[in-house]
């Protein structure tokens, strides 16, 4: 009973279970139900946190990977990738756990300082590409469009010269309301940038994240103490940031790709009972993962120096299914990953939990 229960519904408490058991008859304690459950390979996890995919977002993520599937590696290399993020003064980054004497845990060294609100935050922009970081600025204010269009006259094209982007690079932004206005369209029109057109709902696609999670570890390493040093330390930081970072991350992420791959046969069963529960089998997003369950389609992130390559695989339900399509299909992706070109991560993104 209390595996299937929390099979159903992996939301369901240690207390849900003991009073259930109590309905039944049964008098157990949470550590019973912890022990059951440790026994048959359950943990209590956080649950994992993924943009909310509509229908019309995944048909969007589709149409995307269709379109980009045998773009050549070049292609990637001449992208400008944008994006901006919020870091806090006192965020969830900031160490946790240090080694002290007993009785010492009020000396400062062994305290993380707690203030109302947060302490406040700064929201920054910023770009890169394949040769490395670009520009990085604090928006001081709300951002709207005419702001943006002025970070984008400020800060686009020196940082397309600083990367040494070649003739016809083209700028990526995602579908912010900002981004995507008509004054921002025609602006990005007379100024002759060719724009990468982006699925909503896909910051998992964009290399930059890479670089945003690099740059809160360093900056929480750090410890500013108000905001002023808060921005001084994230320029500091991203200036520090080597250009070959986001094949260096890849390369520690592979590292923990090996443990993850004991993952794939509860992978591939957990998508055959969602299979059953999905209209439309035709147009149904299954893959086989290397790493993790995340959205809907798979997205393959291909560390070929010095370019962190994105590509997209689609995989139909066929392939996850016994037969000599499914061989031929496990055949060469083995392939690509033994290249020694390439560094190849998939994504499931489905929505799937640890």
């Amino acid at each position: 009973m209390i595996t299937r229960t929390v099979s159903k519904n992996p939301r369901t408490t240690r207390g849900d279970l003991v009073n259930d058991l109590q309905r039944a008859g049964t008098k157990v304690t949470k550590a019973t139900i912890s022990n059951t459950l440790h026994r048959q390979g359950l943990k209590s996890c956080s649950a994992r946190r993924v943009p909310l995919l509509k229908p019309v977002h995944v048909q969007a993520r589709l149409k995307f990977a269709r379109e980009h599937l045998d773009d050549p590696e070049e292609d990637w290399e001449n992208v400008i990738w944008s994006d901006e993020t919020k870091i806090e003064l006192f965020s969830k980054n900031s160490t946790r756990r240090v080694w002290r004497r007993k009785n010492a845990e009020l000396h400062p060294k062994n305290t993380i300082p707690t203030v109302k609100h947060g302490g406040g935050n700064i929201m920054l922009w910023g770009c890169c590409s394949a040769k490395g970081p670009g520009r990085l600025i604090r928006v001081k204010e709300r951002m709207n469009g005419a702001m943006y269009r002025e970070i984008l006259s400020d800060n686009l094209l020196p940082s397309a010269r600083a990367l040494k982007m070649k003739r016809g690079w083209v700028f990526q932004h995602d579908n912010d309301p900002k981004h995507t206005a008509r004054a921002t369209k025609e602006w990005l029109r007379k100024k002759h940038f060719k724009v990468l057109e982006w699925p909503s709902q896909s910051p998992d696609l964009n290399p930059i994240e890479y670089l945003w999670r690099e740059l809160k570890v360093r900056v929480a390493q750090r410890q500013p103490r108000n905001i002023t040093a808060l921005e001084e330390i994230c320029m500091e930081e991203w200036a520090k940031i080597p250009a070959t970072i986001l094949i260096t991350l890849e390369a520690q992420r592979e590292k923990g790709r090996e443990g993850s791959k004991k993952r794939n046969k509860g992978l591939h069963e957990y998508l055959e009972g969602e299979r059953r529960e999905v209209r439309g089998k035709r147009d149904a997003l299954d893959v086989m993962s290397v790493e993790s369950v995340e959205y809907g389609i798979v997205a393959v992130f291909g560390a070929i120096s010095p370019l962190l390559r994105l590509s997209l695989i689609l995989v139909s339900p066929g392939f996850l299914s016994p037969g000599e399509e499914c061989k031929r299909f496990l055949e060469e992706a083995n392939a690509v990953r033994r290249s020694p070109m390439t560094h190849v991560h998939t994504k499931v993104l489905s929505g799937a939990p640890d």
